[in-house]
């Protein structure tokens, strides 16, 4: 069965931070460069803050500058993306502010080919708009001993304010 959520959202955690400078990243590439030992994808820094890549490179790219910067996260064309394991987390370390946004026509489907989640945002300012998630797929623990397993929820979008 195929699940598709398409919407546009806002999601703030507002957190005291000073927001350096602004970067745009673009995603030029709907492949997802993962191997069986390596998530960490494809990004090329053209000068502080600005580059291209997969979004997995973009997402690590973020997640290597620590502190309170802000990114626009552009596609530079349609398509599905198709994960090849887990995107990293969103904001794992920085409290950054991230405007991922799609525009019309363009239209970019993130897909977790039935296995794996769509985004997981840890923390900062993050706003995301005209994106689709297909088959994304998150599942709960089991229970031990008696005890009521865990909640599998989250599979297109999980937020965790830390």
């Amino acid at each position: 069965m195929t699940n598709f959520f398409n919407h546009s959202l806002k999601i703030f955690f507002f957190l005291s931070s000073i927001h350096l400078s602004a970067g745009v990243l673009t995603v030029t590439s709907n492949l997802d460069t993962t191997s069986a030992t390596s998530a960490v994808g494809l990004f090329t820094e053209t000068s502080p803050g600005v580059g291209s890549g997969d979004l997995r490179g973009c997402l690590n790219y973020i997640n290597s500058r620590i502190g309170g910067y802000s990114y626009d996260i552009q596609f530079s064309s349609a398509g599905s993306i198709f994960f090849g394991q887990m995107l990293p987390v969103v904001n794992l370390y920085g409290n950054n502010t991230i405007n991922i946004n799609v525009t019309s026509p363009q239209a970019v489907t993130l897909n977790g080919s039935s296995v794996h989640p769509g985004l997981f945002v840890r923390q900062g300012d993050v706003e995301i708009n005209g994106i689709t998630f297909g088959d994304c797929y998150s599942v709960g623990g089991n229970g031990v001993n008696g005890g009521g397993g865990a909640l599998g929820a989250g599979g297109c979008l999980l937020i965790v304010q830390m």
